[in-house]
């Protein structure tokens, strides 16, 4: 019986044991120091220290309540990993280096981690500066020694603020001091001492506060500026000076420190700058006027509506208003609708025009662009190739979309474009009969892209190459006919152009080529004939005055060169050049684009389209 229960005394004991032991297993317990698990427990503690003094974070490792020598213990803060192997007493040490701030540090040893704080304070110390402009205050430091926290007298502390250094010592407090006498604005200060640099911000508060301004012409609304003494506190009956637009005024402040300026200027946007004890203050002033349009673009034979809206003062619509147009020294009007809008519908030839507006004595104006209607027809005549083939062609292209258009028009045959700014003469330019005459070519494509952006009054069609695959080959002739003897011959190329341009009842026709060295004519030359068309003649005078260049006039159209296109179009009663520039044929010599260039827009001028 004894027996049996000593060996329940036994088990009961070994029980009591067993459950210890589990629970000395599991046992986790935190408390910022102290960190132990699966029999191994750290012990830390949070540091506060000055920077670069000697003070280490340290640690304490034991298993199974002993100490742990010569293991490795891993460590991590900054966002950096370190590791350190404890002595025999189970201790480490991790220097720490850290710029002032607050960290976080985690010890790790197998599967137990602790987490400390460290605070790593500076040995400068200051604090962020608010001042009004030219008042008392000052910057003040304090430099505190590293080890011990007490304060340092005498140290010689460098400071930059604005980009200009000081150097100031401590007195027997460790304070040191900086007067600010900067301009109001914002700046970073910067403590240099001992290998460690600070910043604070110093804001520098102005005594004259004003704001912009945006008001409807002649509202009620002033500019107001206030005066403060240099604590902040208003002022009365100080004179302020104010300049804006170029005129000087002389404002008193009220009992609460504020001075007003009318403002009644046009509308538009001006500086003002008050004054005030050697400070001065920009604002900006933005009238706006009661009246207003947009800028408005369109073309030729398109009708555009012109809207203007009025407001009253303060930026409400007015219905029922009259307002006057003005467009080009024509007025016309319109009443305001109850959304303050007026309507005036315009389809002026092409040109830039100002158009102004006026009501209750305000006027106000805008952009009205009109370009030339713009039109290109590919004439199928079994012409086409593609000329940029011919780099000569290709590398003088001027860069446009619409002689992009034009380039991939002569793919398909002749290109034919027509550019219509208003009413007038009629005039039709060619170029390209001759396919290796590359300077006349690549002169009516500089043309096309100046008649895009410049208005003319009247109509121009221009074929920059009659025979596309001629130019693209860089050959003078077509299928080895040379086009420009057979103008008067129905059915051929250049015959469809003459009769394009007589069907199109033009009032003059130009002709662009180029002339070989020693050929014929061999120089930079408008030709005409007296007869039968005397204009003929009158315009290659012209064309020679305007240019400078060489004029030849024969007696009668068509008697030395039977078959040109110019003295076909002649006869058929159209007054008609043919103007040459001087330059190797499948070449293009330095200055001959611009020579015939300037030969075609003397035509236009003679018709005075442009």
């Amino acid at each position: 019986m004894k027996k049996r229960y000593f060996l329940v005394l036994i088990l009961i004991l070994l029980l009591f044991c067993l459950n210890t032991c589990f629970a000395q297993d599991n046992d986790t317990s935190l408390d910022n120091n102290l960190i132990t698990n699966d029999n191994v427990k750290i012990t830390t503690y949070d540091l506060v220290k000055y920077y670069q003094n000697d003070s280490q974070f340290e640690f304490n490792v034991k298993e199974n309540n002993l100490p742990s020598k010569d293991c490795t213990v891993n460590l991590n803060v900054g966002g950096k990993n370190y590791t350190r192997v404890t002595d025999s007493y189970g201790n480490g040490k991790l220097n720490i280096h850290l710029m002032p701030g607050k960290y976080s540090i985690t010890t790790s040893y197998k599967n137990t981690t602790v987490k400390n704080n460290i605070t790593v304070l500076s040995f400068l110390e200051s604090k962020d500066l608010v001042k009004y402009y030219q008042n008392d205050s000052q910057f003040v430091f304090k430099v505190l020694n590293k080890s011990t926290g007490g304060t340092v007298s005498n140290a010689k502390v460098t400071l930059n603020i604005n980009g200009v250094f000081y150097h100031k010592n401590t007195d027997e407090l460790g304070l040191g001091k900086l007067n600010i006498n900067l301009r109001p604005g914002k700046y970073i200060i910067t403590l240099m001492y001992d290998n460690l640099a600070t910043g604070y911000n110093i804001t520098v508060l102005s005594f004259l506060e004003g704001k912009d301004l945006v008001k409807y012409y002649k509202n009620d609304s002033q500019y107001l500026v206030k005066v403060l003494d240099k604590s902040g506190n208003p002022l009365i009956n100080k004179t302020v000076k104010m300049n804006i637009n170029g005129v000087f005024y002389y404002k008193t402040t009220n009992n609460l420190g504020i001075a007003k300026l009318d403002i009644n200027l046009n509308p538009g946007e001006y500086i003002l700058t008050a004054y005030y004890d050697n400070l001065e203050m920009g604002n900006k002033i933005k009238v706006l006027s009661r009246i207003s349009g947009e800028d408005i673009s369109s073309t030729y034979g398109n009708p555009v509506n012109v809207s203007v809206n009025f407001v009253d003062s303060t930026g409400n619509p007015v219905c029922n208003k009259l307002i006057k147009f003005n467009v080009a020294g024509q007025i016309l009007t319109a009443y305001t609708d109850d959304k303050g809008i007026a309507t005036i519908n315009l389809n002026n030839p092409a040109g830039n025009y100002i158009i102004t507006y006026y009501a209750d004595n305000m006027c106000s104006s805008n952009k009205y662009i009109v370009k030339n209607d713009c039109s290109l027809t590919t004439l199928n005549w079994n012409t086409g190739a593609d000329v940029t083939k011919n780099s000569l062609i290709k590398n003088n292209l001027p860069n446009s979309e619409l002689i992009n258009q034009v380039i991939n028009s002569a793919k398909s045959g002749t290109p034919w474009i027509t550019f219509k700014g208003g009413i007038g003469n009629v005039v039709f330019i060619t170029a390209g009969i001759h396919g290796s005459e590359l300077s006349s070519q690549v002169a009516v494509l500089k043309l096309i892209s100046y008649l895009e952006s410049n208005p003319i009054k009247g109509t121009v069609h221009i074929i920059p190459f009659i025979q596309p695959k001629a130019t693209a080959s860089n050959v003078r002739n077509y299928n080895n006919v040379n086009l420009n003897s057979k103008a008067n011959v129905p059915g051929t190329i250049s015959n469809n152009v003459v009769e394009l341009i007589c069907s199109l009842k033009c009032d003059n026709y130009g002709d662009f080529h180029c002339t070989q060295p020693n050929g014929d004519p061999g120089k930079d030359v408008a030709m005409g004939s007296y007869s039968p068309l005397s204009e003929s003649a009158k315009i290659a005078d012209f064309i020679s005055k305007k240019t400078g260049y060489s004029k030849l006039i024969y007696d009668i159209a068509g008697k030395e060169y039977g078959g040109a296109m110019e003295d076909t179009v002649n006869l058929r009663g159209i007054p008609s050049v043919t103007c040459e520039v001087l330059t190797p044929h499948g070449t293009i010599a330095a200055g001959s684009v611009d020579k015939s260039f300037n030969m075609m827009k003397a035509l236009l001028q003679y018709n005075n389209l442009i």
